[in-house]
């Protein structure tokens, strides 16, 4: 991580996880992700749509929260990394 991205990682962070998680982890990778895979559902088994778009709420859902807490504490690592590397210098 360097140095553009540590201060616009020092902004994201004041917002919290929770915020991180919801926008990045739900809203930018489970929302989209259930729609192109339903879509992909429906292409392929057009007769049970109905169930797969029930199921694939919770799934992808919970997913994106997956991944946006992992991507939260990745990136947290780095950064405390990258702090900790700047004040040897």
């Amino acid at each position: 991580m360097w140095g553009t991205d540590m201060r616009r990682w020092s902004k994201t962070r004041e917002r919290g996880m929770r915020d991180w998680v919801l926008r990045r982890g739900v809203l930018w990778w489970g929302v989209p992700m259930y729609f192109i895979m339903g879509a992909a559902h429906v292409l392929t088994q057009p007769h049970r749509w109905v169930p797969a778009a029930l199921i694939g709420v919770p799934v992808w859902l919970g997913a994106g929260v997956l991944f946006g807490a992992l991507t939260w504490w990745t990136t947290e690592w780095r950064y405390r990394r990258y702090l900790r590397k700047a004040g040897e210098r």
